[in-house]
């Protein structure tokens, strides 16, 4: 049975709507945007904020063109449906069904409750790493023989991939990791490309951003004023100001 997400990755991080300019990367390389490790480099992948980037990401990681944001959100509905006791009105701060309409929606980001979902229904390990504190929260840890790693800034996700020349098309990337010595030394390469991305202040502080809630045009700062809006008012869309 999947378990909760840690409560350092509430729900509501979803909820909030920002235009995201990720740094130009788009080959995952900008010159220092890679750690060697082994035979290759281990680099950031960027995918579209387009509030999808997580299930962009890890559907870029599986490879599978059917692994479609609109099929990954269905994922999620499935399970939440199917494990009651898990996934309370608690857990995901809104009743049951308003959730799963909430995240069937195009325009709702994904965060904590979508990991710890896919990590249980895909099998998978996915390693998610804080660009800002260097925090690897890890899915599923333990419980599977194959990871992912994704990167997180405060309000969107990427990916890391394995490469064996930075030149070459993302078509020959690596992207699913054992769990074991050599996906470890892969996972703290990882860790070491985050650091790099932190030492260039590429994350949002999500505990001090400006914030505006689109329902009401009420001005609000950081995710926890957000987050009690929310409780407050059940009201969903936000926007960095």
């Amino acid at each position: 049975m999947p378990t909760p997400p840690p409560p350092h990755l509430p729900a509501t991080a979803a909820h909030v709507r920002r235009h995201h300019t990720p740094h130009n990367a788009a080959d995952g390389d900008d010159g220092d945007g890679s750690v060697p490790v082994g035979e290759g480099h281990v680099v950031r992948r960027v995918v579209p904020s387009d509030n999808n980037c997580l299930f962009h990401a890890l559907g870029s990681c599986l490879g599978d063109k059917a692994a479609t944001p609109e099929w990954m959100r269905g994922v999620v509905c499935d399970a939440i449906l199917r494990y009651p006791q898990t996934y309370t009105e608690a857990v995901l701060g809104m009743p049951v069904a308003e959730y799963c309409e909430w995240i069937g929606k195009s325009t709702s980001w994904g965060g904590g409750i979508e990991l710890a979902i896919f990590s249980s229904e895909l099998r998978l390990e996915i390693c998610s790493i804080d660009i800002q504190t260097g925090r690897a929260d890890r899915f599923g840890e333990g419980k599977h023989a194959r990871r992912v790693i994704l990167f997180y800034s405060g309000v969107h996700y990427d990916y890391a991939a394995f490469t064996y020349d930075r030149a070459s098309p993302q078509d020959f990337d690596l992207t699913v990791f054992d769990t074991d010595e050599s996906g470890d030394e892969k996972l703290a390469a990882a860790c070491e490309l985050a650091d790099k991305m932190r030492q260039k202040h590429e994350f949002t502080d999500t505990a001090n951003f400006a914030l505006r809630c689109n329902d009401c045009s009420m001005l609000l700062r950081g995710e926890k004023e957000a987050q009690q809006h929310l409780l407050d008012t059940l009201h969903v869309n936000y926007s960095e100001v």
